[in-house]
């Protein structure tokens, strides 16, 4: 049996780059919308990227720079226009648009609770600066020097790898040396 994906008109796709701005919580950069689109239609990054830049120029999305990084916002007339038009839509888009965009959610607040990032203390010297956070609270917090700057970006890769571990391992050592220290 072969699946087809739904073709939206122009309209229907600005509605559904809209939809999507609304409904990630974050900065919503271009692949992350395409992304989202694409799962859901049948439009690629061009056509999705054409549609956000008629966005603009209409007034319904804003381009922004947050923490180095590029995304689009909502303005008031996007808001009101997704508000009034998302039933344009049809309900089967909206439900696996919905889900595309809360999976994105999901993602982003996982990468958001565990922080990995090489941060330079002189022209020869970095660190990796590494978190834990839960609820938007640090749980664990570690400022390692390294040396050089790839094996800051390795300790960083490896840290958000396996975090759960290193914070256990570091609860292991600790109070297996207390134990170690009550038995005396």
């Amino acid at each position: 049996m072969e699946h087809h994906v739904y073709r939206p008109t122009e309209f229907e796709l600005q509605i559904a780059v809209l939809y999507v701005i609304k409904n990630i919580r974050s900065i919503v950069d271009a692949q992350m919308i395409s992304s989202c689109i694409s799962s859901c239609l049948d439009a690629n990054f061009f056509e999705v990227g054409d549609a956000a830049q008629k966005l603009s120029e209409a007034d319904n999305i804003t381009e922004l720079k947050v923490e180095g990084k590029f995304g689009f916002s909502l303005t008031d007339k996007g808001e009101e226009t997704v508000e009034y038009f998302y039933n344009s839509l049809p309900f089967s888009i909206r439900e696996k648009l919905i889900f595309a965009c809360e999976e994105i959610n999901k993602k982003l607040k996982i990468e958001k609770q565990i922080v990995a990032e090489p941060v330079a203390i002189d022209d020869h010297t970095y660190m990796a600066h590494l978190e834990i956070n839960e609820s938007d609270m640090p749980m664990f917090k570690m400022d390692l020097t390294v040396g050089g700057y790839e094996t800051a970006r390795e300790c960083c890769k490896i840290f958000k790898e396996n975090s759960e571990r290193i914070y256990q391992e570091i609860f292991r050592i600790m109070f297996e040396e207390t134990d170690k220290g009550d038995e005396k």
